[in-house]
């Protein structure tokens, strides 16, 4: 009776070890599958924040619309950069015409500017005008008048140049 009882509680303890291990086994399974899909979703909202800061750092206010401390320095900057712009895609005989009046929205200024400039080609003109508007500082196009001039070509360009006067505090 005793090798009976023995035997029935050892076939249930053999019967509940192996429940018991079936059960680990699903949930360890589970573990690793919810592990799995952690790290998957890590990785993600790793990338994306990488794309956020390469966002933040290509679309940056700041980088499309500077700082100057006063409205002649903006100017002097929008000579010097127009002129070395025009001169890397070979514009010739370039004439700036900046307006004297400035307009101002909020915070930010723009100044009004006419650019006469002959080009070899269009590829040229084309170039000029896909880096003046796509890349930093912003250019705004306004008007574009092209004129075909025996083998060159005469181009009027009217733009917007934005920026931004920041003051500097006396003490520093």
């Amino acid at each position: 009776m005793i090798l009976i009882s023995l035997g029935i509680a050892l076939s249930i303890w053999a019967i509940s070890l192996g429940l018991m291990t079936t059960t680990l086994r699903s949930q360890e399974e589970e573990y690793r599958r919810t592990t799995e899909e952690s790290r998957r979703v890590l990785k993600t909202l790793d990338a994306l924040e990488k794309e956020i800061d390469r966002f933040k750092r290509l679309y940056s206010f700041d980088l499309w619309i500077p700082h100057f401390p006063d409205p002649l320095m903006a100017r002097v900057f929008l000579m010097r950069h127009l002129t070395r712009t025009f001169q890397l895609y070979k514009g010739g005989g370039v004439r700036l015409d900046i307006y004297p009046t400035e307009e101002k929205k909020g915070k930010v200024s723009y100044i009004r500017m006419n650019v006469e400039a002959t080009f070899r080609n269009f590829k040229e003109m084309l170039g000029l005008l896909e880096t003046l508007e796509g890349r930093p500082p912003l250019f705004i196009l306004e008007g574009l008048e092209c004129k075909k001039e025996g083998e060159r070509i005469s181009v009027l360009l009217s733009f917007r140049f934005a920026y931004r006067v920041q003051k500097r505090d006396k003490g520093a």
